[in-house]
């Protein structure tokens, strides 16, 4: 681990080590030496601490750099068996994917036209293009977001 998350989240408890190590259901010497990095954690004192401090494995190996995985992607997690990390990074894929899609489809140029044209009658025009001109920014945001929900994008 790069970063020592289990010695942050020691020092964040305001436990002392011995109070963290029984709230873990873990012995005080093997928190002392993972605590001081003379020790990398197994898989199951990773699930101990994960569990007592509701925290993610993922975020205590570093793969993460939120602590806690929201409700939805804890579902999905258990219902395939995957971790947090693993599940972002089919999502990340996915969106990647949808973003490919829209960029060979040829729409977006059209809507890219539409901002750039908006963005023009903020700029130069006068009070009433400036309006108009945020109306037609909606309108285009809307269009690339169906887009990029349609392409199979979340």
């Amino acid at each position: 681990m790069e970063e020592n998350r289990i010695r942050k989240l020691v020092d964040d408890s305001k436990l002392s080590q011995a109070e963290f190590a029984a709230r873990c259901g873990l012995d005080r010497s093997t928190l002392n030496l993972i605590y001081n990095g003379r020790r990398s954690p197994d898989v199951d004192t990773l699930k101990k601490i994960a569990a007592a401090f509701d925290c993610s494995v993922d975020w205590l190996l570093g793969l993460t750099k939120s602590e806690k995985a929201d409700a939805n992607i804890r579902a999905v997690c258990d219902y395939l068996h995957l971790s947090v990390h693993a599940v972002c990074r089919l999502n990340t894929c996915a969106q990647r994917e949808a973003l490919d899609t829209i960029l060979s489809d040829g729409q977006w140029c059209d809507i890219l036209a539409e901002l750039v044209v908006a963005q023009e009658y903020y700029l130069y025009g006068d009070g009433e293009n400036a309006e108009f001109s945020l109306y037609k920014a909606s309108k285009a945001f809307t269009r690339l977001a169906e887009l990029y929900v349609y392409a199979g994008g979340h």
